[in-house]
C-alpha cells in the first residue's frame, strides 16, 4: 500500500437532492471499525492493510444509497446506523424489503454466484458504510480465511432464509 493518502471525497446526490458524502480512503484506517464487525472480528491489520483502498459512505436517514435498478457489484460492512435493501421481487411477488444495521454485511451473493443483481439501498437512520468493490472482496475471500469462513457462513443462512 502507498503512503496514507486518501482522495478527494466524492459526493452523489440523490433524486431528493440530499447529499451522501463518499470518500475513498486506504483500508487500514478502517482498521478498529471493523474489527467491531462479526466477519471481521479476526482479521489482522495486515490483512486489512493488503487491500488497498475502499469507500467509505456516510448517509442521512432517506439518502439513497444505490437507486432502485443498480447493479450489486460490491460487499457492503455497515459500522454505524440501517439501511434498507429493496429487491424487485419474482413476477407476481411484492418486492422484498432486507433492514441491515450496524455490524451486518451484505451483497456477497450476488459476487460469490456471479450473477448480477439489481437493488436499491436506502439510509433508514444517519449510517456509515464501508464498501469493498469486486476486486477487494476477492483479495479479502483470498488473502482472510476466517472472514471468508465467516462470509461464507452469512451465505448459508441468507440461502435458508429465502
Amino acid at each position: 500500500m502507498q503512503g496514507k493518502e486518501q482522495d478527494a471525497p466524492l459526493t452523489r446526490m440523490s433524486s431528493d437532492q440530499a447529499s451522501l458524502r463518499i470518500q475513498r480512503v486506504p483500508s487500514a484506517t478502517l482498521y478498529a471499525d471493523l474489527l467491531k464487525v462479526p466477519v471481521f472480528a479476526e482479521m489482522t491489520e495486515d490483512n486489512l492493510a493488503c487491500l488497498g483502498t475502499v469507500e467509505l459512505i456516510e448517509a442521512e436517514a432517506g439518502d439513497e444509497i444505490a437507486p432502485p435498478g443498480s447493479i450489486c457489484d460490491g460487499f457492503y460492512v455497515v459500522l454505524q446506523g440501517a439501511v434498507d435493501i429493496h429487491k424487485a421481487g419474482k413476477p407476481g411477488e411484492p418486492p422484498q424489503t432486507f433492514p441491515h444495521s450496524a455490524g451486518d454485511s451484505f451483497g456477497e451473493m450476488p459476487l460469490l454466484k456471479g450473477v448480477q443483481s439489481t437493488y436499491a439501498i436506502v439510509a433508514t437512520a444517519a449510517s456509515r458504510l464501508v464498501r469493498f468493490d469486486e476486486e477487494s472482496f476477492w483479495q479479502l475471500m483470498f488473502s482472510c480465511p476466517r472472514v471468508r469462513a465467516a462470509i461464507l457462513g452469512n451465505m448459508a443462512r441468507r440461502l435458508e432464509s429465502y
